[in-house]
């Protein structure tokens, strides 16, 4: 069948949406060759309850799992806390997104799931309606972003840090000499946003820099 077929099996960045495209004649569920192939962790969800009917290893770890059995125990708001950070109830907002995807073929957000041990984690959650008529079900594609929203949220507090300086501050590409940050100061007192800076290098700036002062630069790089 289509599954056995695929020519991506290996690609573990396949998304939820190809693999419900995959299974839509049923032939082959989460259980089947392509899910457990894929990195990402993949769940179904099935009526009338929408409690985790099965998923993938990548899935059985991400909740802290031993097996499919204690996987398939869970659905989305027993793994979840009590709230989500909106304040809104998980139970009822879980619901919501449900709803969603079966009526809009599928639904993309972001979510805090818990962990069978407790522990909490950010996820962004793709739902995807699978199968026609009566019989339909949801396949989620669960991905971990904590580490990713950590590091956004350490970028943010560096920037607000380098734009408080009363000095202009730019960091550089020490290959190309691009900007690769700078601060409110720099485009003060260059006259560019941010974001142009960010296309340009030093030579476009300063057109009269010598090829010995880009040399010390680059040594000045290496030192450090």
């Amino acid at each position: 069948g289509a599954c056995a077929t695929h020519p991506r099996l290996d690609d573990r960045r396949v998304d939820a949406k190809l693999v419900a495209c995959q299974c839509q004649s049923g032939t082959c569920g989460v259980g089947g060759v392509i899910v457990h192939a894929i990195g990402e962790a993949i769940v179904t969800l099935e009526p009338p309850a929408w409690r985790f009917s099965s998923g993938n290893p990548a899935a059985q770890s991400l909740f802290g799992a031993r097996d499919d059995a204690e996987l398939s125990c869970l659905s989305p708001s027993s793994c979840s806390p009590e709230f989500q950070p909106d304040g809104r109830a998980s139970a009822e907002k879980a619901q919501e997104m449900i709803e969603s995807a079966l009526r809009e073929g599928s639904s993309r957000f972001e979510w805090t799931h818990r962990r069978l041990d407790g522990s909490q984690f950010l996820a962004e959650v793709l739902l995807t309606r699978a199968g026609q008529g009566a019989g339909p079900k949801l396949y989620a594609t669960v991905r971990d972003i904590s580490e990713r929203r950590r590091v956004e949220s350490d970028l943010r507090l560096f920037r607000d840090l380098m734009d408080r300086s009363s000095d202009a501050i730019e960091i550089l590409d020490a290959a190309t000499l691009r900007f690769m940050e700078v601060n409110q100061k720099t485009c003060h007192d260059l006259g560019y946003s941010r974001a142009e800076l960010q296309a340009m290098t030093v030579l476009e700036i300063d057109p009269a820099v010598s090829t010995r002062d880009l040399q010390n630069l680059e040594e000045r790089f290496k030192d450090t």
